[in-house]
């Protein structure tokens, strides 16, 4: 059975929830579903969730967490951004009690060799959250023109050094995987002990931003949990 990870502040998301027997709640970022799970063991009998997720790996380790729960929980391989159409197609009179949305990477995700986000894995360069999606790292590393990737590295990963890299990143290419990036990062900006923060994490942070447009799928989602919420409903985020 897969470990399950017990995610950060679990507690406080279930008292801001303060989660009702008789509710419907939705988890916009299924992952390996703890929260899911606490929502769903918040109260006896149990509430109704669906859960969205995008990652079908994440989808399938979730299910064999959710073994003893899945009479309660519906899980949709369906992004939030859909979350309009989505309750309007699985909710009764389209409303619902509480919305959850934990954004950022899972642990799943950090620790996958496939997935690219870790500069501490030898992995392609993909980072996209959805597997559907066109955009991948390793196009804009190795096609975006230096103004492009000096404007993603400055303004998505407050890069201050995001000149420097650009011109790196063009001149080495081409670019496939976490460690070859990670190395030139470090070539530029050289190794501080005295700094907590590898030298290449404002860089995977502003890619993964820019591959998964993360800026603005933020206020889509919000816009719609304002229309399916209860009068009363939560929105943790």
């Amino acid at each position: 059975m897969e470990t399950l990870h017990i995610p950060v502040m679990v507690q406080e998301v279930i008292r801001e929830l303060n989660v009702n027997p008789k509710g419907l709640y939705i988890d916009c970022t299924l992952g390996l579903a703890g929260h899911s799970i606490a929502i769903l063991n918040a109260t006896h009998p149990s509430p109704q969730v669906i859960g969205l997720e995008v990652d079908e790996e994440a989808i399938e380790k979730a299910k064999i967490n959710l073994v003893n729960n899945m009479n309660n929980i519906k899980i949709l391989k369906q992004s939030f951004l859909d979350l309009e159409k989505i309750i309007k197609t699985n909710a009764n009179n389209f409303k619902v009690d509480g919305v959850l949305l934990d954004l950022g990477m899972s642990s799943l995700q950090l620790a996958s060799k496939d997935k690219g986000f870790s500069f501490q894995t030898e992995s392609p360069l993909d980072m996209r959250f959805d597997s559907n999606n066109k955009v991948t790292a390793d196009h804009i590393v190795n096609n975006y023109s230096f103004n492009k990737l000096h404007e993603i590295l400055k303004t998505l990963g407050e890069e201050k050094s995001a000149k420097n890299i650009a011109n790196h990143i063009i001149n080495s290419r081409p670019i496939k995987t976490t460690s070859h990036l990670s190395r030139i990062v470090t070539t530029v900006k050289g190794q501080n002990k005295n700094n907590l923060l590898h030298p290449a994490t404002k860089t995977f942070q502003a890619l993964r931003i820019a591959v998964n447009n993360e800026l603005d799928r933020l206020p889509i989602v919000l816009n719609a949990a304002t229309k399916i919420l209860r009068s009363g409903g939560k929105l943790v985020v």
